[in-house]
């Protein structure tokens, strides 16, 4: 049996389902105490201590923690798996602490896709920014609709419905702040989709100029595949 103390409902959800379609059995821990044999195998987020603060991580040494590669585990005995997530990495991860699969079953494990209908809006007037980005995210499942300025973003926003958008903060003409100040200002359901703004700029200035215009995250360029699908699972609708 393997427990889930991950904070994300959609990847709590996708996680399970990859592990029960590999043959394991899984239960969520929820925010009362569950006792657990010291042998359970528990793969747990960043944040599981703050959402279950009876969870001791310690205290199981078949403990995985989901993590990038500048992501330290905060407990010595737990074991990194690499995010984003690959369903033959993770259960390539559970073997030692886990009954191994066989060919046939790692067969049927699925790519890392989100549930289809979701739809992203790029903004971006670097054209290569804009055609990484949809190839990206086109192969996780993601309708893409692509901008190449802020007007043409605000046209897109008038025009479709949208789950999340990606803005450059800095774009000839409107830019990113100025395009999002103008969405917020619309009337709800477009006035308040996600919006994450996307910078090759790590300056705080212009973290709070994006934050301060309305906007829920921020990306640094150029994308990092890991950041990127961490941010989609944050904002996409479950």
């Amino acid at each position: 049996m393997v427990w889930l103390a991950i904070s994300l409902a959609r990847r709590r959800k996708v996680i399970g389902a990859w592990l029960e379609r590999a043959g394991f059995t899984v239960k969520n821990l929820g925010p009362n105490p569950s006792p657990l044999p010291r042998d359970a195998v528990v793969i747990s987020d960043a944040i599981a201590r703050q959402t279950l603060p009876w969870f001791h991580p310690t205290s199981f040494p078949n403990h995985f923690t989901l993590g990038t590669d500048r992501t330290k585990p905060k407990h010595p005995t737990a074991k990194m798996i690499r995010t984003p997530i690959h369903p033959r990495r993770l259960v390539a991860a559970l073997l030692p602490a886990a009954r191994p699969l066989d060919d046939t079953q790692m067969a049927k494990l699925p790519s890392y896709r989100f549930p289809s209908g979701l739809k992203v809006l790029v903004a971006d007037d670097d054209a290569l920014n804009r055609d990484l980005a949809v190839a990206r995210m086109t192969r996780l499942g993601l309708a893409v609709r692509t901008a190449a300025n802020g007007a043409e973003a605000l046209q897109a926003v008038l025009e479709e419905r949208f789950d999340l958008i990606l803005i450059d903060h800095q774009m000839p003409g409107i830019d990113g702040i100025e395009a999002t100040r103008r969405i917020r200002a619309l009337p709800p359901i477009r006035g308040t989709i996600p919006i994450v703004g996307v910078s090759g700029s790590d300056r705080q200035e212009v973290r709070e100029a994006c934050t301060l215009a309305g906007m829920d995250g921020f990306l640094l360029k150029p994308l990092n595949n890991a950041r990127l699908v961490e941010v989609l699972e944050r904002f996409l609708p479950a």
